[in-house]
């Protein structure tokens, strides 16, 4: 009963939701990566799943003529992610996907798996879909980021955690880089690459100099385990 109330509160919060900003580091590293994977793999038929508004779908099917679809546990959001072209449809990511076995290759869930209660699941159906040599790519928020440990050592509650409001962003996991890692390798994936978006600065601070952020930014490259996000490209 917890559960379906979780599920419908979720559905509602993120009909609005929108998956591409400009300030969202981490999906701009993404698509960096996928740009650069695309080198190589020539991405044909790509998922996003939990997909919101599908913009960052259609970032990436406009810039490398993706056949792009979306699933998403917000009907709200699917409808807008239909209009700007990707074939969304509403989805639980907690159940099995609607798609056939080996049937893309190339998936991103950005931001996801920490709303996930059966993240086992949730990985080997990602695992189902994804062609034998196709790319995952998965982020979400890290438990032990450098500006958490700081509000820790002075007693504050760490951000993006599993939340002890109803208010909060509907986390019920938190990853550190060695766990996800960890998963994934137990499910038979190979890691690629592990990174972070960024480290310690506030990279949406307008009054923060453009040249320290992109500092922080390429810092997330060499010390991913302190960034603010985990990043994971992993192969099947």
């Amino acid at each position: 009963m917890k559960k379906d109330i979780h599920f419908k509160n979720q559905a509602i919060k993120y009909s609005q939701y929108k998956a591409w900003t400009e300030d969202k580091v981490y999906l701009l590293k993404v698509f960096n990566l996928i740009k650069n994977l695309n080198k190589k793999y020539h991405f044909k038929k790509f998922l996003d799943a939990g997909c919101a508004d599908g913009s960052f779908a259609k970032k990436l099917k406009d810039s490398f003529n993706l056949d792009a679809f979306g699933v998403d546990i917000s009907s709200g959001a699917v409808k807008f992610a239909h209009e700007k072209g990707i074939k969304a449809m509403t989805c639980n990511l907690e159940d099995r996907l609607p798609f056939a076995t080996a049937e893309f290759n190339l998936i991103t869930a950005c931001e996801v798996i920490e709303h996930i209660y059966d993240t086992d699941f949730f990985i080997e159906e990602l695992k189902r879909i994804l062609k034998n040599g196709g790319i995952l790519i998965i982020t979400t928020p890290n438990l032990v980021s450098l500006k958490n440990r700081i509000k820790i050592l002075f007693g504050r509650y760490p951000r993006f955690v599993p939340e002890y409001s109803a208010r909060g962003a509907g986390h019920i996991r938190a990853y550190t880089m060695s766990a996800l890692t960890n998963q994934l390798k137990e499910h038979r994936f190979k890691i690629f690459k592990i990174t972070s978006p960024n480290i310690i600065f506030p990279i949406t601070n307008s009054r923060i100099p453009q040249f320290f952020k992109k500092i922080a930014i390429r810092l997330g490259d060499f010390f991913p385990s302190i960034g603010s996000h985990i990043i994971i490209v992993a192969q099947k």
